[in-house]
């Protein structure tokens, strides 16, 4: 049974931390894009 919940919440953290990084780089795409959007450039 421990084994069991351990790969669950193995599974959770997995998602949590690839929803961090997705967000990270969705955040990075963002900040490169929004100085052009502002100046026109």
């Amino acid at each position: 049974m421990n084994v069991v919940i351990r790969a669950e919440n193995e599974k959770y953290a997995a998602l949590g931390f690839a929803t961090a990084a997705e967000t990270k780089a969705d955040d990075e795409k963002r900040a490169a894009i929004l100085p052009r959007v502002r100046y026109g450039r």
